[in-house]
């Protein structure tokens, strides 16, 4: 496994760093030698300070399974919030916020599981370790579901399209329509990626199907916060 993802080290039985294509080190773990969260992010980002550490942290495994760009996003936020740069209350803003707008556009399930763990961090109560492990038993996999609940509703009904997408590409079909269903993407954009063929990063979807969806999403956009796919 390649990644970029540090989180992935935790899985691993021996981890290989490299630098401009070169081999800089090689670890081997296991065991009591388990490497940690902050050991983990702090030799793929050396030069990042504690609190950048710990705010590329949090932010990685709550949004597990989503955009790049989202967990940065978050990141950032995190560390203005955990420098004081801005209050909770502006941080359950910003994750409300379309992303159009400089926000996340989250919904307000996600909005809530995201600031009690911020509060946690906040508060002092639980020290770190103590936080991340309960990220990573209770909730880690919220993100993941609610994509996978978003696909599955969004091609219901779709015949043949429908079994392909519940059995091969759910939760790719879910992070696209999420990004369009937050204004990430235009309806032109969302329609294209769902019919490009899944080898360029699509979908595969034909493109009757692919407009319905998209029509689907739409009519979800002006309520998107109180999502329900049932």
């Amino acid at each position: 496994m390649v990644t970029h993802e540090a989180w992935s080290m935790r899985d691993a039985d021996r981890v290989i760093y490299m630098r401009d294509g070169a081999i800089t080190k090689i670890e081997k773990q296991g065991g009591s030698q388990e490497i940690s969260e902050k050991a983990a992010y702090s030799a793929v980002y050396p030069e990042a300070s504690p609190i950048t550490i710990d705010s590329t942290i949090f932010a990685d495994l709550l949004l597990q399974g989503g955009e790049h760009e989202d967990r940065g996003r978050l990141k950032l936020f995190v560390e203005d919030l955990l420098t004081k740069r801005i209050s909770l209350v502006d941080f359950s803003s910003l994750l409300d916020q379309p992303w159009k707008d400089g926000g996340l556009g989250l919904w307000s399930a996600q909005v809530a599981r995201i600031v009690s763990r911020a509060r946690d961090l906040l508060s002092g109560d639980k020290i770190f370790e103590e936080i991340i492990k309960d990220v990573r038993v209770k909730d880690r996999d919220h993100l993941k579901q609610d994509l996978m609940e978003l696909a599955s509703w969004s091609a219901r009904g779709l015949g043949k399209n429908t079994k392909i997408i519940s059995e091969q590409n759910p939760a790719r079909l879910g992070t696209i329509l999420a990004g369009y269903l937050r204004d990430k993407y235009t309806t032109d954009q969302c329609i294209k990626t769902l019919n490009l063929p899944d080898a360029e990063g699509g979908l595969g979807i034909m493109i009757t199907d692919a407009i319905q969806i998209a029509e689907r999403i739409e009519t979800l956009r002006r309520e998107y916060h109180r999502l329900e796919f049932k």
